[in-house]
């Protein structure tokens, strides 16, 4: 009865501290729009541009992560504010030497860090991404982290069904909640804090979890295998957000 108390309480403290809350501090400024193209051209560029001063083109930064690119636009390296200029602003895109201009989608003039999604082939601006972006790399990544961490808990000498039974329910609760609350960061400095500070904590969980539930071995080899697969994971989780889409 102890012992399912004590599951319990962790199981709640995991979703207090790895899902994201709202808080407001001075730090650097986000960028005001987001542009997300998938397969986007190597060539391809994204500006700005004010219609009623035509010379006036401001090209958003580029950042590109695997299949995905993001091109960024902040307040302090453009000549205008979307919030109070919208009126005369259109994204403006030139591939293989072709310009197409598009109108902002009336949501961007009401939130202050903006997320769009460019589809080149259907020739289409719209708010948000795809929605079947973030369950697929939620998934991708959980997977991943699991067929690591389960690859290190079979060298660690588990084989009891009741062992993995256990091994994958504190993985999918903690991967899982910490792969959803950094989902949609565009990754960088930002996401890789709260990553760092969510492993730690996923690190006292699942060792505590591991070490009161699973009786195969020693609770000494379950806090080595916690540790080494948790240290794993942050390699593999530091790569992800600095290299790939998150």
């Amino acid at each position: 009865m102890k012992r399912s108390r004590l599951h319990i309480f962790l199981f709640i403290f995991i979703l207090i501290s790895l899902f994201p809350k709202v808080a407001y501090s001075n730090s650097a400024e986000p960028p005001t729009i987001n542009i997300l193209v998938i397969n986007a051209p190597k060539d391809l560029k994204v500006y700005i541009k004010n219609n009623e001063r035509e010379n006036q083109l401001n090209i958003l930064y580029r950042d590109d992560k695997a299949w995905e690119s993001f091109f960024k636009s902040y307040r302090n390296e453009t000549n205008f504010d979307i919030t109070q200029d919208h009126k005369d602003l259109a994204l403006v895109v030139e591939n293989n030497g072709e310009k197409t201009s598009y109108n902002f989608p009336d949501e961007v003039y009401k939130t202050y860090n903006n997320y769009l999604t460019l589809n080149l082939k259907n020739n289409h601006l719209y708010f948000g991404q795809p929605i079947w972006r973030m369950p697929l790399l939620v998934s991708l990544r959980l997977i991943l982290t699991l067929l690591i961490e389960g690859l290190i808990f079979y060298i660690f000498g588990y084989r009891q069904r009741a062992s993995w039974i256990r091994f994958l329910i504190i993985n999918l609760l903690t991967q899982g909640a910490l792969n959803i609350s950094i989902a949609g960061s565009n990754g960088g400095s930002y996401a890789m804090v709260l990553f760092i500070f969510a492993e730690v904590i996923i690190l006292i969980v699942e060792s505590i979890f591991l070490m009161t539930s699973i009786r195969e071995h020693s609770k000494w080899r379950s806090l080595g295998f916690s540790i080494i697969a948790n240290a794993m994971s942050l390699v593999l989780g530091g790569y992800i957000i600095l290299n790939l889409p998150i």
